[in-house]
């Protein structure tokens, strides 16, 4: 876990850059849908960041479609990224700062805004000259973009594995056959003596008894 001025300073960096590359985000995808899953960020108590309204964003953990030329581009933040910015959110208590994606669920980000409330404090951050203020980097902002939430069979009650199939996965041989086996093996238990006596009594039949004439059908051969 990051300390938390390191975590602190990790959500401010992304907050800055994603206010300084968003008129290239116009220039490329065009104007900016209404859709949002979330509410609008609190907005800081100072008075001059309070004076802005909330700020509509794209969302950069999301993928988007170019207009011009109709394919999708990929988020701009990897999977991998967006977990480790999701992790410093969460040591410096910002989750609310950032937008929802695959690591971070619009509902999980709803809770976190619902429970900060309309307004809150930004703690003090070391910034240099050429960077905004504390406050006006932590303004209200509004994200845009739809964000497609995965569901999965068996993640409400934390049991992913299994959910939703009909049986185990392959295992071993032994695994497979244990229960038909067993299965016999109980039938040949059950009628053992049965099968003892009838195994004893076919032998002892079959015995040839030396007093009586051979049951051979072939007539005997002679010794010459």
């Amino acid at each position: 876990m990051p300390p938390p001025q390191t975590a602190l300073r990790a959500v401010q960096k992304f907050r800055l850059s994603e206010f300084k590359d968003f008129p290239k985000h116009l220039r490329r995808f065009g104007p900016l849908p209404e859709t949002s899953v979330v509410p609008p960020s609190p907005t800081p108590t100072s008075t001059q960041a309070a004076a802005i309204p909330p700020i509509r964003l794209p969302n950069p953990f999301i993928p988007w479609k170019n207009p011009a030329t109709g394919r999708w581009v990929n988020p701009k933040y990897s999977l991998r990224r967006q977990a480790d910015l999701v992790k410093k959110a969460k040591a410096s208590g910002m989750v609310h700062l950032l937008p929802p994606g695959p690591k971070l669920k619009p509902s999980v980000l709803a809770a976190e805004i619902a429970k900060v409330g309309p307004s809150f404090e930004v703690p003090q951050v070391q910034r240099k000259k050429s960077e905004m203020s504390n406050d006006l980097w932590a303004v209200s902002t509004n994200w845009s973009g739809e964000v497609k939430v995965k569901e999965v069979a068996g993640s409400d009650i934390g049991v992913r594995l299994y959910a939703g199939k009909k049986r185990m996965f392959k295992g071993h041989k032994w695994e497979r056959v244990h229960a038909d086996r067993e299965k016999k093996r109980k039938i040949l238990m059950r009628d053992m003596s049965k099968r003892i006596r009838g195994f004893k009594n076919y032998y002892k039949r079959r015995t040839p008894n030396p007093l009586k004439p051979s049951r051979s059908p072939k007539a005997p051969k002679l010794p010459f």
